[in-house]
């Protein structure tokens, strides 16, 4: 009787076990969907509650060892592709020197991004903006922009930078940032407002402009574009993000998000990117950006002050000059409209020539972005070419 109670309290602690790890996987998961954020953690949880799972609904002891052993492969398998960074890790799991860094979701985290009606950071906040290669704390004025109090730059001489974290400096400490570096060459008489906002699209930016011009009323309105603008309007669509919603992701990738053996087999061994630009992508992507261009410059002018947009390239841009680049898009948008942009890739490229300096020494190598020597030198074109007139 008493080995029978033994084991009776032993199988209901199992089950007791089995049921609380699966509550807090069922958790996990709505989180994911909810947020967009998954991690090693996750793969953890998942494969303690298949073990479990086993030892408590299969009887026979030879099949139980046999699929525990394989279930610890397994496991040893998505630690080492985690660990060793060959699992496809994602931008935030590369830049963190944590194994609990989490993948983070381009569509699922996106609604709980937007603050005030507008994607914003958190008003009156600070960020602690690390990767491997930096750590920098942003703090956040009441948009929630990398900038102080907009009250400040009232009845000034005032340029209102838009962007995403180009603009807003990732990568730099606040005084080396892309809006510090053009008020320093254009002189004190004229403030330029950081307005970027890391992980924004033209989309977003668009749809601050109003509230930002009513706030500071500038004398002038750039737009800062890089190439990471066309996958996020690839992932979250044009206007109709704000009507139809974003566009739906694939089911599966919660399992993507915490498995490293499955982002290896699809991505490595059946060639399978679902996350990869297609043409139609790039097109589609390209004619929104186009699009909201026009509005910027339609905008501008109503209020009857200049509009520029400005490129920004990432160091595949610099380091394969044949790569993609917005340039022969505006082009064509410049003919046809007269709005004008700069490329700073060209003066960029110039200025690495003519010094024979390597693109590397611009930006952070695992982060990507710009370092401070690359913001200063990319705000130093900028001013020189808003000084020319606009030319």
């Amino acid at each position: 009787m008493r080995a029978f109670y033994k084991k009776y309290i032993i199988e209901k602690g199992r089950l007791i076990l089995f049921l609380l790890i699966l509550l807090i996987n069922i958790v996990f998961t709505i989180l994911f969907y909810s947020y967009g954020s998954a991690g090693y953690i996750n793969t953890i949880l998942v494969y303690l509650l298949i073990i479990f799972g086993v030892f408590l609904f299969i009887k026979n002891k030879k099949i139980v060892f046999n699929l525990i052993a394989v279930l610890v492969i397994f496991f040893l398998g998505e630690s080492y592709l985690r660990i060793s960074g060959k699992g496809n890790l994602n931008y935030t799991e590369i830049n963190s020197s944590s194994i609990f860094a989490g993948y983070n979701s381009q569509i699922y985290g996106e609604r709980n991004k937007i603050f005030l009606g507008y994607r914003i950071n958190p008003p009156n906040s600070t960020f602690d903006y690390s990767s491997l290669d930096f750590s920098y704390k942003h703090i956040y004025n009441e948009m929630g922009l990398r900038e102080k109090p907009l009250s400040e730059f009232k009845n000034t001489n005032n340029i209102l930078l838009l962007g995403d974290s180009f603009t807003e400096g990732a990568g730099a400490s606040e005084d080396s940032t892309l809006s510090k570096s053009m008020e320093f060459y254009l002189g004190n008489q004229i403030k330029c407002i950081n307005a970027g906002v890391r992980g924004s699209d033209p989309v977003y930016e668009y749809q601050l402009l109003d509230t930002l011009y009513q706030l500071t009323k500038p004398k002038m309105v750039i737009c800062n574009l890089s190439y990471s603008d066309i996958p996020d309007i690839m992932m979250r669509g044009g206007d109709e993000r704000f009507t139809k919603g974003y566009r739906k992701q694939f089911w599966w990738e919660y399992i993507y998000g915490f498995s490293f053996i499955f982002r290896k087999v699809m991505l490595d061994v059946i060639h399978y990117n679902p996350f990869k630009i297609q043409f139609e992508d790039l097109s589609y992507s390209i004619d929104v950006i186009m699009r909201k261009m026009i509005a910027f410059e339609q905008f501008c002018n109503a209020k009857n002050i200049p509009f520029l947009c400005i490129i920004t390239p990432n160091l595949m841009e610099l380091l394969q000059p044949d790569s993609f680049n917005y340039e022969e898009s505006f082009q064509e948008l410049n003919a046809h409209t007269g709005i004008r942009f700069l490329n700073t890739q060209i003066g960029i490229a110039n200025y690495l020539n003519n010094n024979q300096q390597y693109p590397e020494s611009l930006y952070h190598l695992t982060d990507q972005h710009f370092n401070a020597k690359g913001y200063w030198l990319q705000g130093s074109i900028v001013a020189d070419y808003i000084r020319n007139g606009l030319k």
